[in-house]
C-alpha cells in the first residue's frame, strides 16, 4: 500500500553577526518555552569554559532565537489560529524572542558579563591585537573600561533569527539542532506537541523546591525533568491503576495532542497540595538524610488517590504522612535475614514470577510489579493496624427523595425540635430543607435514616460554617 508523501512548510530564518554587548542582552528579552527547552543545567565549570572560548573568539556555534513579532505576522498571514494565540501569549509576557537553542550560553553571558555572578577564566587574551590579562577572581566589571569595550566590540557571535515557523516546528527545530546531544526520555517527550506537557511542567515547577529540599532529587535531576517523569507515573496510576507498566512506551503514549491524562494531573496536584514532604534532616554526625524516600512519596500519593476513589477519608493528613514515612524507614532498617541465613519474617519480602526474592530494601524499583507489591503492603498494613488514620465514607453522599419523605414522617412533619412545621410541598426544595448527617458524613457517618434529620437550609449552612469543612453536611 502506497503512503502519501508528507507536505512540508517552509521555515524562514536569517543569520546575523552580532557584537557581544548585544548578544549578552538577548537572555532578558527571550522567553524560555520549557516544552522544548530544558532549564539551565550547566555547572560552573561549563560556564567558565564557555567564557574562555568567547574570550578566545572560538564561539562558532550560533544562537538560535525566534522573532516573535515576525512569526506572529506570518501566522496571521497564513490564518494559523493556534500559532497566533501562542505568539500573542509570548508578546503579552513582554518578550521579543523565544529561545530555540542556546539557553545555557545566553545565561552564562548574562551572568558572566552583565551580572558579575561568574569570575572570568584567568589568562592573557589577544583581543583585536591587544593583550588583555585577566587575573584570578576577576569579574568583568573589574576590567578597565577600555578592556571591557575591546571585548564587547570585538567578539561576535552568529545569531540565527527564525522569522517564520509554527509552534510545532519550533520543537522540531530544537530536536534537529540537538541530534546527537544526549537527552533523556522525559526531555524528548517534553518537546512533543501535546496538551499534557504544560500541566506536567507547571506541577513540576510547583513541587521543585519540595522535592529538592526533601532529597528526593538533586537540582540537576530536576533540571533533567526527573520530577516531570514522576508526575507522569503518578498520574498514570490515577487513571489506570496498575494496568499499565511504568515504562518509556507507556509514558510516551500519554503525550498526544489531546491527552486523556489531563484530569488525572489535576487530581494529582490536589493530592500533593494535601501531602507533606519533609525536608532533609541532619544526624548527630552532621550528615543530611532524607526523612521521606522516593518510594514513600510514591506510596503516599498512590494511597491518597486510592482512598479518595474508594470513599475513604484521611482523618489527619500530617499524621497520615508521618505514618507512611515512619513505616517506610522501619521496613528499610529491618535485617532481611536472620543469623542462620534464613529470611527474617519481620522484613517484608517480594518474590517475583521467577522465584527471586527481594527484601523490602531492594524492592523499591519503579516497575509495575514492585510498585504494586509496595502499594499492597502499605494498604494491608494500614488496614490491619487499625491506627484510626482513615475513615470509611458511605458510598451514598446525599439522601434520596424517599429517604427525606421517611425522615419527614419520623419527625411528624416538623423540625427535630418540634417547633417548626415542614410543609410536605416544600420537602424536596433544597433551598429550604435539607437532610443533615447527625454523625458528620466526613467523619464516617452513613447516609441512613438513623443518621439523618431534616433541618432548614439556613441551619445546615451555619453548621457547616462551624467546621473546617466547606461541605454541606
Amino acid at each position: 500500500m502506497l503512503t502519501r508523501a508528507k507536505d512540508f512548510t517552509e521555515i524562514r530564518a536569517t543569520p546575523h553577526y552580532k557584537f557581544l554587548d548585544e548578544v549578552c542582552k538577548i537572555k532578558d528579552k527571550s522567553y524560555l518555552d520549557e516544552s522544548f527547552i530544558s532549564k539551565e543545567r550547566w555547572a560552573l565549570q561549563n560556564k567558565k569554559e564557555y567564557l574562555e572560548s568567547v574570550l578566545q573568539n572560538m564561539c562558532l556555534t550560533p544562537f538560535i532565537i525566534v522573532d516573535v513579532a515576525a512569526c506572529l505576522k506570518a501566522a496571521k498571514d497564513n490564518h494559523r489560529v493556534n500559532d497566533i494565540e501562542y505568539y500573542e501569549s509570548i508578546l503579552r509576557k513582554n518578550k521579543e524572542y523565544i529561545t530555540c537553542d542556546s539557553n545555557n550560553r545566553q545565561t552564562t553571558l548574562l551572568e558572566g558579563v552583565l551580572q558579575n555572578k561568574i569570575t572570568l577564566p584567568t589568562g592573557t587574551y589577544s583581543v583585536n591585537g591587544r593583550a588583555i590579562k585577566i587575573d584570578k577572581n576577576t569579574y568583568f566589571s573589574d576590567l578597565s573600561t577600555s578592556d571591557q569595550h575591546q571585548i564587547l566590540q570585538n567578539r561576535k557571535i552568529i545569531v540565527v533569527v527564525i522569522d517564520e515557523a509554527t509552534r510545532e516546528e519550533l520543537a522540531k527545530i530544537f530536536d534537529s539542532v540537538n541530534k546527537g546531544v544526549t537527552q533523556n526520555a522525559q526531555e524528548i517527550r517534553n518537546s512533543w506537541y501535546s496538551n499534557l506537557g504544560q500541566p506536567i511542567r507547571d506541577l513540576s515547577a510547583k513541587l521543585d523546591k519540595k522535592f529538592i529540599n526533601a532529597g528526593i532529587v538533586s537540582q540537576t535531576e530536576s533540571n533533567r525533568r526527573k520530577i516531570d517523569e514522576y508526575l507522569v507515573d503518578i498520574s498514570q496510576y490515577e487513571k489506570v491503576g496498575f494496568q499499565s507498566k511504568f515504562s518509556k512506551p507507556s509514558r510516551d503514549s500519554w503525550y498526544t495532542p489531546t491527552s486523556s491524562l489531563i484530569q488525572s494531573v489535576k487530581k494529582v496536584e490536589t493530592v500533593f497540595d494535601q501531602m507533606d514532604i519533609p525536608k532533609m534532616e541532619v544526624n548527630d554526625k552532621g550528615k543530611k538524610f532524607s526523612v521521606a524516600t522516593e518510594r514513600a512519596v510514591f506510596m503516599n500519593a498512590f494511597m491518597r488517590l486510592w482512598l479518595s476513589k474508594n470513599n475513604y477519608k484521611i482523618k489527619d493528613s500530617k499524621e497520615f504522612d508521618s505514618w507512611v514515612y515512619k513505616k517506610d524507614k522501619e521496613w528499610l532498617n529491618i535485617a532481611p535475614t536472620l543469623s542462620d541465613g534464613s529470611l527474617n519474617p519481620d522484613c517484608p519480602h517480594f518474590i517475583n514470577d521467577e522465584g527471586i526474592t527481594y527484601p523490602y530494601k531492594s524492592a523499591g524499583r519503579r516497575s509495575r510489579d514492585f510498585m504494586e507489591w509496595n502499594f499492597d503492603l502499605f494498604m494491608k498494613t494500614l488496614i490491619e493496624t487499625k491506627n484510626n488514620l482513615i475513615v470509611s465514607l458511605d458510598a451514598q453522599r446525599l439522601a434520596t427523595p424517599t429517604q427525606k419523605y421517611h425522615i419527614w414522617l419520623k419527625q411528624d412533619g416538623k423540625t427535630p425540635s418540634g417547633d417548626t412545621e415542614i410543609p410536605l410541598s416544600e420537602l424536596l426544595d433544597y433551598t429550604k430543607w435539607q437532610a443533615d448527617h447527625i454523625v458528620r458524613y466526613t467523619d464516617g457517618g452513613p447516609t441512613t435514616l438513623d443518621n439523618l434529620q431534616l433541618i432548614s437550609a439556613e441551619e445546615n449552612l451555619k453548621k457547616a460554617n462551624q467546621t473546617t469543612s466547606t461541605e454541606i453536611l
